[in-house]
């Protein structure tokens, strides 16, 4: 079964994730967009990066949160491989914690399929379909 659904835009790339929960949806998130960026079966669980972040809106922290993930791979050289994210919705705020087992990027190991600029709010949809949360989001290439 595929982690993620890649959505074609003029330009850009996007992808569609479910998930059964919130966590799930934002651990196959984090799967997708570093899959996107690099061939993810040579990577290996070396280091880790933990840490939070918080919204009054959930599409805002969905983008933040990718945007974020695209910051450690293109200022930290940090590769994800195993993801945990726990979710917590509380009336109108959402936040999350994560930690990400992976690796710095080496050249003659990793091969980079392509550069995400960033995520963006075109088109950025939460759904649900068949019981499952999804998420489509788009990113600048």
């Amino acid at each position: 079964m595929r982690v993620y659904k890649i959505v074609d835009d003029t330009g850009d790339i996007g992808v569609e994730v479910y998930g059964e929960n919130y966590k799930e949806l934002f651990e196959k998130l984090s799967y997708a967009i570093f899959d996107l960026m690099v061939e993810n079966g040579r990577v290996s669980e070396k280091i880790e990066e933990d840490g939070n972040l918080d919204s009054s809106d959930f599409l805002q922290l969905i983008v933040r949160f990718s945007n974020h993930l695209i910051y450690l791979f293109d200022h930290h050289k940090f590769v994800g491989k195993r993801y945990f994210v726990d979710f917590t919705k509380k009336e109108k705020d959402y936040s999350l914690k994560y930690k990400i087992y992976g690796e710095r990027i080496v050249q003659s190991k990793h091969q980079i399929k392509r550069f995400l600029k960033s995520a963006t709010y075109h088109n950025i949809d939460y759904f649900v379909n068949d019981g499952k949360k999804g998420i489509r989001i788009y990113f600048d290439l």
